[in-house]
């Protein structure tokens, strides 16, 4: 997976970190994504990772991609060579800039490039032990922020002499995750992580879900969150462009999640109250063309059987989607920088 900005370029080489933590060849087929050259294929066996539901999916693609962008929004645009690198050019984010006071990290160029992740892992490399610590705490805070938990570390290699590499610590996806601690992910403070103890982490992880009251639909699919893009000139076209890239392997088809915010929309108007009656031939059409794509679409889990619920989140760099099952359980999270911050993702 390769993250570029211009002039600016870092790589995350997961085929690298396959054959650094000494995956015997023939463990591999037990691994979750198995690397076949220039791409991971996704595998079924959970070697004993007590994931959620949502993580037996089998188009679930690897959640790299939501992990690279908790790491730009914290790190900043990351820098290949951090002597070649002006760091005018370089937007810090608050990780970033906490390490740059407090870390080991000579410039904030180089504070994303200590961390890569690998399969369902995350490498950590540092120039000392005491950074290597520091950046294992900081990235346990980050992840159980984001609903990850953090088992212990798995493997530890110093071969190399002053230099701290390739420790493995485990992510498991949680069971049970609040949807506040997904949404917005444009708000997350600057100055939370270092003031995260245990005990914080420990209630973030049983933090209770909400009840289907919280959310605007009992019986039906909700859409929250795109309103708030009205003044940043964005089209329905272009969150749709933008989240299609992204967000199809769950089988959840974007423009179905537009047509059902629109319909949301249409329904309002007519609605008044719960004993209203909907007289209108052609959004009664519409409403049963929406639960008919839904209930057809091949790749939608056949364990959902309750409503699910689709929460946007949006600022003028990032847009983030989460989908949450009835009793709150976050099923799948995906964001992406919005193209205007120059930023691509290749997997």
């Amino acid at each position: 997976m390769a993250l570029r900005t211009s002039p600016f370029y870092a790589t995350t080489d997961l085929s690298r970190a396959f054959y650094s933590l000494k995956v015997k060849k023939s463990d591999r087929k037990y691994q979750r994504f198995i690397y076949r050259g220039s791409a991971f294929e996704f595998a079924v066996v959970m070697m004993g990772l007590r994931p959620s539901p949502a993580m037996l999916m089998r188009a679930l693609r690897p959640i790299a991609s939501l992990a690279m962008y908790i790491l730009t929004f914290l790190f900043g645009d990351p820098g290949p060579q951090g002597s070649a690198i002006d760091p005018a050019f370089v937007r810090p984010g608050p990780i970033t800039r906490h390490f740059a006071t407090y870390g080991d990290f000579s410039s904030y160029n180089t504070a994303l490039s200590w961390l890569r992740l690998f399969l369902d892992d995350a490498t950590l490399t540092a120039k000392t032990e005491t950074a290597r610590s520091t950046g294992i705490e900081v990235f346990r805070g980050v992840a159980r922020y984001f609903g990850f938990l953090c088992e212990e570390d798995k493997e530890s290699d110093d071969t190399s002499a002053g230099v701290a590499k390739h420790l493995g610590v485990l992510i498991h996806h949680g069971s049970l995750i609040s949807p506040v601690r997904v949404a917005p992910l444009s708000s997350l403070p600057e100055t939370s992580f270092s003031e995260l103890g245990e005990d914080t982490l420990l209630s973030l992880d049983h933090a209770p879900t909400l009840s289907l009251e919280h959310f605007t639909h009992m019986d039906a699919l909700s859409f929250c969150g795109l309103d708030n893009l009205s003044d940043l000139s964005v089209t329905p076209r272009m969150v749709d462009s933008w989240l299609r890239q992204f967000f199809d392997p769950m089988g959840l088809w974007l423009e179905l999640m537009l047509r059902g915010r629109l319909l949301h929309r249409k329904l309002s108007s007519v609605v008044t109250s719960p004993d209203s009656t909907v007289h209108d031939v052609a959004l009664l059409t519409e409403l049963v063309g929406l639960y008919r794509a839904l209930s057809s679409v091949p790749r939608v889990p056949r364990y959902l059987s309750g409503p699910f619920f689709i929460t946007v989140d949006a600022s003028r760099e990032i847009i983030a989607v989460v989908v949450c099952d009835k009793l709150g359980t976050r099923l799948f999270a995906r964001a992406q920088v919005i193209p205007s911050a120059r930023l691509s993702w290749t997997i």
